[in-house]
């Protein structure tokens, strides 16, 4: 705790004002970190079509600018709390459900048999999330976010789209 106050500037009475222990901060500053990349995504979506794959593809495009343009904070959202503790891992899941409810909330595809919804739409989003983690993680940087970007729509809408109208969703993007 004193190396944190001491990095802070802050006094450790202030600091013990604030937080309870150095886990109650740790959580905050990921809670917060969070809240930016959501506004990010938020954003994005704000000047994108009212059509629901538009929206999709706005909040996919917004996590990954944020993702490239603000690694540290990223790396709070997306990476730290898989180490963390539970109340900070629960904290991005929250989020991560955000991105799952609206892609859930697609239209119902019209030839259900031929392509299957996701159940969750979780797995379209734990894969986002998964190659942001990669993203993050790679030393070499052989990955590229704008790579990511129409891959990670198409898998988001083909449950509810045609696959001929998901591409052409995914490849109209520029991150």
């Amino acid at each position: 705790m004193a190396r944190i106050c001491e990095r802070a500037g802050v006094p450790r009475r202030s600091f013990n004002l604030s937080f309870g222990s150095v886990e109650e901060c740790y959580v905050a500053a990921v809670e917060a970190a969070l809240r930016r990349l959501w506004a990010a995504v938020e954003r994005e979506r704000a000047d994108a079509a009212d059509e629901w794959a538009h929206q999709v593809s706005a909040a996919i495009v917004g996590f990954l600018r944020f993702i490239d343009g603000d690694r540290s904070t990223a790396w709070m959202c997306v990476v730290a709390p898989l180490g963390g503790s539970a109340r900070a891992a629960e904290a991005r899941q929250r989020t991560m459900d955000r991105f799952v409810a609206l892609v859930r909330s697609g239209p119902e595809p019209d030839e259900p048999r031929e392509r299957p919804r996701l159940r969750s739409g979780s797995s379209a989003i734990g894969g986002l999330w998964e190659l942001a983690r990669q993203y993050l993680s790679d030393p070499a940087g052989d990955l590229r976010i704008d790579e990511l970007a129409g891959s990670s729509i198409f898998l988001a809408l083909t449950p509810s789209l045609r696959r001929e109208e998901a591409m052409r969703h995914a490849f109209r993007v520029a991150v």
